[in-house]
């Protein structure tokens, strides 16, 4: 479906004379189009959820940290748009439910740990390459600081905000602790080969 989109919309932009039809254009902007409408899904489908749920703030909240975090750490990619789309959304309700299961009275040393473990592992494995989006060696470095600090700053503000028992701490770690999952397959589908 995505993929169809794709096609009219380049086909309407090609008319329009807002784009070139040169093969190097035509790829670029195909693979570019693809990724903005699987974008536009992505947070339609997150916001839908958040409004059937009657969690807006939290799916708006989860959305902005977890495109945030993957922007400069990676994760797992899907090899279709499908299946990154479900895999969202999938993960999303999974987040939302761990949200509202778990008690505002949480043991804050239960956070600094997992917040620790995040960061840890974000720090040894971070950033994930994606096949579409290579990166140089400097990038890397660039890409693992602002990850590690980034990943650190999202750590503190769980542990912050559940001592003073703000329920926002809980939504934070829990989606550092996706992102740090994505990372983590990842990295198992680089090691045992892509079967997803």
């Amino acid at each position: 479906m995505i993929r169809v989109l794709s096609k009219y919309l380049l086909r309407y932009l090609i008319s329009s004379s807002v784009i070139e039809a040169t093969d190097r254009n035509l790829k670029i902007y195909k693979y570019g189009t693809e990724i903005f409408i699987s974008s536009l899904v992505n947070i339609v489908a997150i916001v839908a959820i958040g409004i059937l749920t009657f969690s807006i703030k939290e799916s708006v909240l989860f959305m902005l940290l977890l495109v945030l975090l993957r922007i400069y750490t990676g994760g797992y990619h899907a090899n279709t748009y499908l299946k990154c789309n479900l895999l969202l959304c999938i993960n999303y309700i999974l987040v939302l439910v761990c949200y509202n299961l778990t008690p505002s009275n949480c043991n804050v040393m239960h956070f600094i740990f997992v917040s620790i473990t995040c960061v840890a592992i974000i720090l040894l494995f971070c950033p994930v390459e994606n096949e579409n989006k290579k990166i140089t060696p400097e990038q890397k470095i660039k890409l693992k600081k602002k990850s590690v600090i980034l990943g650190t700053i999202y750590g503190t503000a769980a542990v912050v905000f559940n001592v003073f028992k703000y329920r926002i701490g809980i939504l934070i770690l829990y989606t550092l602790s996706s992102v740090t999952i994505a990372v983590i397959a990842a990295k198992l589908k680089e090691r045992w080969g892509d079967h997803g």
